[in-house]
């Protein structure tokens, strides 16, 4: 598509991947850039060896393309471990583009080992996912105290989170599929409705990157996407 051809849409999307990009954010595309088997196997065995969730932390900051696809095919940006206020430290911050523009997604890693996601009588979140529920309200509570820092460029003093909302979604990854049952569906679907937070566990991480192995292509080839705005 020629830029003559671009409309309001097209032009604010190419801008924002530039923006990232200044700021030090490298691009993942979904073509070049899924995930290999050999990193999806890699990432099941650490996972069946984590006690907690700090080798899986590690894991992705070496393999950010095996994390890329928890909001869906496309291609986005993972920063892990970025600052927010010099405070509040999110596991990883995901961006992606869509026809609304940016969609930033806030993710926590919490424990693969843990007995239940919810407990007691009246089935309440467990300690480690209030701990990851809680932080992912601490983050936003600061970006909405501080929406133009958190939109800044690094070179203005700010995170680069390009047009972040204060009401950016969370993530909560947590556990294995095995500890969770038909009620827990249902009580995290009240959560993500009612705190904009999606819970997901391990093994669906493990499911999700498994499906964007065959989406690897050749280093010469770009996805229509990248053709279009840019990496």
């Amino acid at each position: 598509m020629d830029t003559e051809d671009w409309n309001d849409a097209d032009a604010y999307l190419a801008w924002a991947t530039q923006e990232l990009v200044r700021n030090g954010h490298k691009k993942l595309c979904m073509v070049r850039d899924a995930p290999t088997a050999k990193a999806v196997d890699e990432f099941e065995r650490v996972l069946e060896e984590a006690k907690t969730e700090d080798p899986l932390q590690e894991f992705f900051e070496e393999h950010p393309e095996v994390l890329a696809h928890q909001i869906g095919a496309g291609c986005r940006w993972i920063i892990p471990k970025p600052k927010v206020g010099g405070v509040y430290v999110p596991d990883f911050m995901a961006a992606r583009l869509n026809s609304g523009g940016l969609r930033w997604v806030a993710i926590e890693l919490e424990t693969p080992c843990i007995d239940s996601l919810f407990v007691g009588k009246y089935k309440t979140p467990a300690r480690e996912l209030r701990n990851g529920l809680q932080q992912i309200k601490d983050w936003r509570h600061w970006i909405e105290n501080n929406l133009q820092t958190a939109r800044n460029s690094p070179r203005n003093g700010g995170c680069g989170f390009v047009d972040i909302s204060p009401k950016v979604q969370g993530m909560v990854i947590i556990g294995r599929r095995r500890i969770t049952n038909q009620d827990d569906q249902r009580r995290r679907h009240d959560i993500f409705w009612n705190e904009h937070c999606e819970i997901q566990t391990y093994d669906w991480l493990l499911e999700e990157a498994r499906k964007m192995i065959p989406m690897r292509h050749p280093v010469t080839d770009e996805c229509e996407e990248c053709e279009l705005y840019g990496r």
